[in-house]
């Protein structure tokens, strides 16, 4: 088998592992981004029933061979909560580990890999509408997975940046592009 093979290989494992970690479908869906080196990081949120499934979470996340950190653990409404942070490379996990998205959108954004044009409008308040935004993905069904909201000014290539998501995701991960469809 060559080279080739044995990481498709590997990738299909990995991306079948991010399918079965107990978090949401956008979630998983951006994990098999950074995983493919389309986004840098992501913020994991990962809910169970008992600390032992929290382990087992764990275990699955550390199989990704990705960088990452827990961040918290919690009881809440006799759930488990668990906070992770995924990266490809450690020097964007230790960034990520120390930046407040409450308080630094722009250095948060652009380590979830928005697109700088996207950022900068969400700044100055030169996003689309939720209107216009919806009116303007009806026109692009294929696109299931939009996590950032789209500029004024900037998003026909912002568009072109989520088509590119979509379509690595539909061919890499089709059964959880299809999930996000639903």
């Amino acid at each position: 088998m060559d080279f080739e093979s044995l990481a498709k290989n590997e990738n299909l494992e990995r991306i079948s592992r991010i399918e079965s970690i107990k978090t949401g479908s956008c979630q998983k869906a951006n994990l098999v981004l950074v995983l493919l080196g389309q986004k840098p990081s992501i913020g994991l949120t990962v809910y169970v029933d008992t600390e032992q499934e929290i382990a087992e979470e764990e275990e699955k996340i550390k199989g990704l061979k990705l960088n990452y950190k827990k961040i918290s653990q919690e009881e809440k409404r006799g759930r488990y909560v668990a906070e992770f942070i995924l990266a490809k490379g450690e020097d964007i996990l230790n960034e990520l580990s120390e930046v407040d998205p409450s308080r630094d959108h722009k250095k948060f954004g652009s380590l979830m890999g928005y697109p700088m044009s996207a950022i900068k409008a969400f700044l100055e308040g030169n996003c689309l509408s939720i209107e216009e935004e919806k009116e303007l993905l009806k026109q692009h069904p294929e696109i299931v997975l939009h996590d950032f909201r789209l500029s004024k000014d900037n998003n026909k290539e912002e568009i072109e940046t989520l088509e590119r998501w979509n379509d690595l995701l539909k061919k890499e991960a089709p059964d959880l592009y299809s999930g996000l469809k639903q």
